[in-house]
């Protein structure tokens, strides 16, 4: 069954072709779409248009003043007609085009489970732009769209501009940039305007089309008219200003220079658009609405061939001058835009050359791929993966994880971060405080369980033991398929918590793994990065998903004739090794420089204090923490990995990430010697073993590999093949996808996993 489409307009959908082209964008990508909208005199109240249904709601207030307080009763009513109807139709996704019909379509979505999305056509946050409006109801405008933009699912706009703006402002992922571009079609060059006008040959036609409103610059061009040479202007469209205009023109003595052209149907438009020679979009700097626009007619202008005058703003001059196909001024300035008109009539015929090669770059064809790819988004099954501790971009989690289920999924990633929403890649991100005090946290374990429990998500994955009460009371209190992600063997890890009396960490760490493994049966499946670990829950739902690397550039393996860098990534505690690390530097001896370089953050003032002081005199260097994509630059300008971890047991039988990462990045890897770690680096010839707690050893060791630059070149190779043999991340892809497989299907057998139910 095609998923249903409720859009929604506060119009009569007489004209309106953003809503138009969508709508039947939708139509023939597979889903049924309705477009419901305000009823008039003429129009009918069910029909169907270019494939797809459009319901006119009629209005008994429809006949009332037009003051302020009679239209708030008119809003009243649509609302609560067309939130009944919507309803009763049954949408998967309501799309409210513009924010007055957001919270229509807010309450349609929280009563069907549908998901939302908001169109915003223009910068509703912009208050000189409804400046006509009472202030009290554009603020409550205002602190509308802060809410509700929020809420919504997916957030289209029109142009780039405005969706940094947007996103900035409310602290919300871009919205998705769709432009306002008109259909692909031939138009043939015509004499229409020529014709109909009487103009002679030998004068180009310059054509305003459009609204003629205050704040599109009309009375300026008017003026500039007087400044150009060769060419006349036809002003085609309707609006509240044309005497003006023409009063202004009689007074100018320009009635022979301007044209003044009736709208004709939208059929028509195009027709009479390439029977001109130039296209001119005047806007002016009114509000940052208009400064960021990216109009139609723009568009018009380059499918009909002609070349573009437009105002000197961040949208249109990224087009005009982008592509060279005309002239920019500024608006305030008649000399300016007749210099500008000039200019386009001089090099007439490069500009005309420049529009036929750009045709083919803005059409909608292109342009309704994004509406389609965040629909396509919107309508696979929902995913929830939350974190109280990790940060949103931890490689696992994110890069990993969220990533890779995206290619099939709607994901969505609950985490530390330093914002309240964002996207990356197809995954929604959605950001939790950071907290350095643990009791604090729990704030974050109370929001993620009202986060889980009112989520439309068919499945629910935890990544942290603290979750796991978080995790019992979801499969309690509802039927989504519940997964526990289980990092490291947390039993083992509590061992050294230095936080924890010593004496008690034992007893704590029995305490804890009893109670995981009561409560994990209840689940529904366990993923773990080892066999050790997988060992420890029931065989028939455990899954091993290693956390085995990303592909890193590889730019091929390192020389060692010259400076030569050593490296680390992880987290720089105790029992990681990094003391151990530092005072090795004191035992390498090499007629080359050697420097260490530490990448990671420190997660205790104290031992930081105590790493920097030691690490003064030698050359060691310091990061903090860095992006995933940062670690790559760091990994291609090393030549050596270190990864010496202490012998503490969660780490004796663990698969550390930055191991293989080092291999992929083609590095000879030096790390502890655990019997584990001894067969991966020696069984491929990539790496050597260490004693971690001896700096001696391991200062000397490293010595001994700089003496044979060609052993350790040849190393660098083999890491490399095996990390694309063995231990690449999308083998574990490929488990995690089967796992989710399995869960949704079941979850719909069920009668759950559905992304809109």
């Amino acid at each position: 069954m095609p998923k249903r489409v409720a859009m929604i307009v506060l119009n009569e959908f007489r004209n309106d072709s953003r809503v138009i082209k969508e709508a039947s964008a939708l139509k023939n990508a597979g889903y049924k779409v309705k477009v419901f909208a305000l009823w008039g005199e003429g129009l009918l109240q069910q029909e169907e248009m270019e494939g797809f249904e459009v319901e006119r709601i009629p209005l008994r207030t429809r006949s009332w003043s037009k003051n302020p307080a009679m239209q708030a009763f008119k809003y009243i009513e649509f609302w609560n007609r067309a939130r009944h109807r919507i309803i009763k139709w049954h949408p998967n996704i309501v799309h409210c085009h513009d924010l007055n019909t957001l919270p229509i379509g807010r309450g349609v979505a929280k009563r069907t489970g549908a998901e939302l999305v908001y169109d915003s056509h223009e910068l509703w946050s912009d208050p000189v732009h409804k400046m006509g409006m009472p202030k009290l109801f554009l603020d409550m405008g205002i602190n509308m769209e802060k809410g509700l933009i929020k809420k919504a699912d997916g957030t289209i706009t029109v142009c780039k501009s405005i969706s940094d703006y947007l996103s900035k402002l409310y602290d919300v992922a871009p919205p998705v940039v769709v432009k306002n571009v008109p259909i692909s079609m031939s138009i043939e060059k015509s004499d229409l305007l020529r014709q109909e006008f009487g103009i002679p040959e030998d004068k180009r036609i310059i054509i305003y089309q459009g609204n003629m409103t205050k704040g599109r610059g009309l009375f300026n061009l008017v003026k500039a008219m007087s400044y150009v040479d060769g060419a006349v202007l036809v002003l085609m469209g309707r609006g509240n200003i044309i005497p003006e205009l023409k009063s202004s023109a009689i007074d100018l003595g320009l009635l022979d220079k301007i044209y003044f052209k009736e709208a004709v149907p939208p059929g028509e438009v195009l027709l009479y658009t390439a029977s001109a020679d130039i296209g001119v979009s005047p806007i002016e700097n009114v509000c940052l609405s208009y400064y960021y626009c990216l109009p139609n007619k723009l568009f018009e202008y380059i499918l009909s061939g002609i070349p573009v005058c437009s105002s000197d703003f961040p949208e249109m001059s990224k087009i005009v001058k982008g592509h060279d196909i005309g002239e920019v001024f500024d608006p305030d300035d008649p000399e300016d835009m007749g210099r500008a008109l000039n200019d386009v009539l001089d090099r007439y015929t490069n500009f005309k050359e420049n529009v036929e090669r750009t045709k083919g770059v803005y059409s909608w064809e292109q342009e309704q791929q994004r509406l389609l790819e965040l629909y396509d988004r919107l309508s696979r099954p929902k995913v929830l993966m939350i974190s109280s501790v990790h940060p949103w971009d931890d490689p696992r989690l994110l890069h990993k994880e969220a990533v890779s289920l995206s290619k099939v999924y709607n994901v969505q990633l609950y985490a530390v971060a330093p914002f309240k929403r964002s996207r990356y890649k197809n995954v929604d991100v959605f950001g939790l405080p950071e907290f350095k005090s643990r009791k604090k946290r729990i704030q974050n374990i109370v929001k993620l369980l009202g986060v889980s429990l009112r989520s439309r998500a068919g499945v629910v994955h935890f990544h942290d033991p603290e979750l796991l009460p978080v995790g019992m009371l979801i499969k309690k209190w509802t039927d989504k398929k519940v997964i526990y992600d289980v990092h490291e063997d947390y039993e083992k890890a509590i061992l050294s918590k230095f936080w924890i009396k010593e004496h008690r960490r034992r007893r704590i760490g029995r305490k804890f793994r009893n109670f995981e493994s009561k409560v994990s049966p209840k689940f529904d499946a366990i993923i773990t990065v080892t066999d050790d670990i997988a060992k420890k829950f029931p065989r028939d739902m455990t899954y091993l998903v290693r956390n085995y690397p990303l592909d890193v550039p590889f730019n091929g393996a390192k020389k060692f004739d010259g400076d030569i860098q050593l490296i680390y990534v992880g987290a720089l505690t105790r029992v990681r090794g990094i003391k151990e690390l530092v005072e090795a530097m004191d035992y390498i001896e090499s007629d080359r420089n050697v420097r260490l370089l530490l990448v990671g953050s420190f997660d205790e003032d104290a031992f930081e204090e105590e790493i920097r002081s030691l690490a003064h005199d030698r050359n060691v260097a310091f990061t903090g923490r860095v992006g995933h994509d940062r670690i790559y630059d760091y990994l291609n300008d090393s030549h050596m990995g270190l990864v010496c971890l202490k012998p503490a047991e969660q780490y004796i039988t663990s698969l550390p990430v930055k191991m293989f990462e080092y291999m992929a990045a083609g590095l000879p890897v030096v790390c502890s010697d655990f019997p584990l770690w001894r067969s991966i680096v020696e069984g491929d010839d990539c790496g050597v073993v260490v004693n971690p707690v001896d700096p001696r050893d391991i200062g000397m060791t490293i010595t001994e590999l700089l003496r044979v630059p060609e052993r350790l070149y040849n190393m660098g190779l083999k890491s490399r093949r095996a990390y694309e043999k063995k231990y690449s991340w999308y083998d574990q892809e490929y488990v995690l996808l089967s796992v989710y497989e399995r869960l949704i299907k079941e979850g719909q057998h069920e009668g759950i996993g559905d992304s809109t139910h």
